[in-house]
């Protein structure tokens, strides 16, 4: 039986053991997630905007969800929320009237092999829209 030790940034050591380790076995990649497109914002009322996106390109994944954060303009979370897939859209009520806001938008999916696979990083922000 081979024993194969490695140690996880933060210190955490994990060991692998199996009768068919070897050191040699091909290495298998998972498909990425293509980082989406800026969302779009739009006013829907004096303290509702609505986001919306563009689903990023997929390879053998299947989409699952997207975060979809809400942001001032300072940059900070305002909110955050996961969507399910196949929505591409979202409304965010309760805004305080003179707000500048902007968003960015993540996509996570799930490869056939059961792993769960998330985009490399958040989408750009949208353009700020002021409430």
């Amino acid at each position: 039986m081979a024993t194969e030790s490695f140690q996880e940034e933060g210190g955490t050591t994990f060991s692998l053991s199996s009768a068919a380790f070897s050191p040699n076995a091909p290495v298998a990649t998972l498909p990425s997630v293509d980082v989406a497109a800026a969302p779009k914002m739009y006013l829907e009322s004096a303290t509702s905007v609505t986001v919306s996106w563009t689903p990023p390109s997929m390879s053998a994944c299947e989409l699952e969800r997207y975060e979809l954060q809400l942001n001032d303009a300072s940059g900070a979370t305002i909110s955050s929320v996961t969507i399910a897939e196949g929505k591409s859209t979202h409304t965010f009520d309760g805004r305080e009237a003179g707000t500048k806001l902007t968003a960015r938008v993540k996509a996570e999916a799930r490869h056939p092999t059961g792993f769960v696979v998330e985009a490399a990083d958040w989408s750009p922000l949208a353009p700020p829209l002021t409430v």
